[in-house]
């Protein structure tokens, strides 16, 4: 009896839409990416390491304005020392290159991350800087970040 009024109620197109959603879902490897988390974390710094994140944030603008080909980026390298405010992803030059290489970080995911960075950057309160770091095709990503207080909460 209910099976047969859930079929008068829902139309076949609905049984449609979630078999398309589903292979969508699959095709993409979106699973993975919705279970990812975010993580937020404080960290303190000094002068040193605010001036070495605007020099990584000037090198980071470079390679997003497409001034520097792929020889240049790897000879002139400049990696953050700070391991607390950012990944091996950053801090380390094989990984880096590699996900150059990858396309995972790609111009436009860069500049998202770079322009993220700023932020944190110019709202920097002289005391601690929050990151914000998320697991991504078996990479992690930490990175300076400014949180708004909608994503503050969700976490």
């Amino acid at each position: 009896m209910i099976r047969k009024f859930l079929k008068d109620i829902i139309p076949k197109s609905f049984y449609a839409y979630l078999l398309i959603l589903f292979f969508f879902l699959y095709v993409t490897n979106a699973p993975e990416t919705l279970n990812a988390s975010l993580y937020f974390r404080d960290v303190e710094m000094t002068g040193d390491e605010y001036r070495d994140l605007l020099h990584v944030i000037l090198y980071y603008k470079e390679i997003c304005k497409n001034e520097l080909s792929e020889e240049n980026i790897e000879k002139k390298w400049i990696g953050p020392k700070n391991t607390e405010l950012f990944s091996n992803a950053f801090t380390d030059k094989d990984v880096f290159l590699e996900l150059r290489k990858k396309n995972i970080l790609n111009r436009k995911n860069l500049q998202e991350m770079t322009e993220m960075m700023e932020k944190a950057w110019s709202r920097y309160d002289g005391e601690k800087m929050c990151t914000i770091s998320f697991n991504y095709d078996g990479y992690e990503f930490k990175f300076p970040y400014y949180p708004d207080d909608k994503i503050r909460y969700l976490k």
